[in-house]
């Protein structure tokens, strides 16, 4: 599903360079569910820029479905990321001038498919939110926001489903319940899962964990 040969991330500042990521090697088999773990700072984030196609490495290679990404043009990993990928991100990232219906068609969408809003309205009604399908952001809760988020990742039925800190902004017990859904969600359609959280707890629901520490990754 996604390897990662030799990958390092460096960037450069007035203070000199700074080495996030050494020499990763990591390697994600299909519907495998893994959580990377690590402190804040620990270069989770770039990681997961890296994994999607969003950033690229200083040095090595990244794999998406045996295609490199390093080789291929913006526009051709763009394309590949919104065919293949479904990412959750702490922070929402809901569009505030659409309502919930209308965040969750869009990737259906820009990828052109058919019945758009028919598909978006399944996806929220798997999430517990078809009675919310006219509602706005700014009109929902935190957990629902991001249950908004999670039917928007899903909804094109992508391999891989990428999660950064997604319960970050949600008390524990909200947390748990969007989390749930989530790894329903993956185990129903056997995608994989890749899960950047600090959450040691969390962690444990998936079947493989890793620390992310001094720039490598460990086995834990």
């Amino acid at each position: 599903m996604l390897t990662l040969e030799k990958v390092t991330k460096v960037y450069e500042h007035q203070r000199g360079v700074i080495t996030v990521l050494q020499d990763l090697d990591f390697a994600v088999r299909p519907a495998e569910k893994v959580a990377i773990l690590g402190p804040s700072g620990s270069g989770k984030s770039t990681l997961l820029s890296l994994l999607s196609g969003l950033d690229r490495p200083t040095q090595g290679t990244v794999k998406l479905l045996d295609q490199d990404l390093g080789a291929m043009e913006e526009k051709q990993v763009t394309k590949l990321r919104a065919k293949t990928i479904g990412i959750v991100f702490q922070q929402f990232h809901l569009m505030s001038h659409l309502t919930a219906l209308e965040n969750v068609a869009l990737p259906l969408r820009i990828l052109r498919r058919t019945t758009p809003y028919e598909k978006a309205t399944q996806a929220l009604e798997q999430v517990g939110l078809g009675s919310r399908l006219n509602h706005f952001p700014h009109q929902m809760s935190g957990g629902e926001c991001q249950r908004t988020a999670l039917a928007r990742a899903i909804v094109t039925e992508p391999p891989l489903i990428l999660a950064d800190e997604p319960s970050g902004n949600l008390d524990s017990q909200t947390g748990d319940f969007v989390m749930k859904i989530l790894f329903d969600l993956v185990s129903q359609t056997k995608s994989t899962l890749i899960l950047v959280t600090h959450n040691e707890a969390l962690s444990q629901w998936c079947s493989r964990r890793l620390l992310l520490k001094g720039g490598k990754l460990h086995e834990v």
